[in-house]
């Protein structure tokens, strides 16, 4: 009884969901935030402590161990509790592992901001430290979003990635690509991110 209540926890996603207002979606990426720097902070810390120094390795596997198991896994699994804890006590439904699932592809895009950042030019490191700590919350967010099934019945999508009607709030759709003629015959690219009705 309890196995089937618990699997039904963790791959349900509910039919009808309330509506995920544009103050739920600031609380949730700031639930996400702090608990995935609290996480990350504390994974990194014990896993430096679990590895330690070996002087004839170099004396690096202990920052090795911080950056790359222990701060992930803490951001990743910070943000993805705190996002789901955040819309189970806002009256939302949403499923743990997509929220997880989210929570990682944030983290790897974070992870891959915070490189090309640091890739371009060091001043821009604190951005991409930023980034790294903003996007498992993101992602973590939009996960729990898309878990919680159909987006709501409302007006139209404008077409944008994110759309703002203030009968439903801000959902995600479908951005719609336009193609328009360029001078000398080229060709430009239009991928509208934000649209709404204000």
């Amino acid at each position: 009884m309890h196995r089937t209540w618990l699997l039904g926890l963790l791959i349900a996603t509910p039919v009808a969901a309330k509506p995920f207002t544009t103050r739920d979606w600031v609380w949730s990426i700031g639930a996400g935030t702090a608990g995935g720097a609290l996480l990350g902070t504390g994974g990194a810390f014990l896993a430096a402590k679990a590895v330690g120094d070996s002087p004839e390795l170099g004396g690096f596997e202990d920052l090795a161990a911080a950056l790359f198991i222990g701060l992930p896994l803490g951001l990743d699994l910070g943000a993805t509790g705190a996002v789901y804890g955040y819309g189970q006590l806002s009256g939302h439904q949403g499923s743990v592992l997509v929220t997880l699932a989210g929570g990682t592809v944030g983290t790897l895009a974070g992870f891959g901001l915070f490189a090309l950042t640091g890739f371009i030019h060091e001043r821009l490191l604190p951005l991409g430290v930023g980034l790294g700590v903003l996007c498992p919350a993101v992602g973590a967010t939009v996960g729990y979003r898309l878990s919680q099934g159909e987006l709501d019945e409302g007006p139209p999508v404008s077409g944008a990635l994110l759309d703002l009607n203030p009968a439903v709030g801000l959902r995600l759709g479908m951005p719609a690509l336009a193609f328009a003629p360029g001078p000398e015959g080229a060709y430009t690219l239009a991928l509208p991110l934000f649209g709404g009705r204000f």
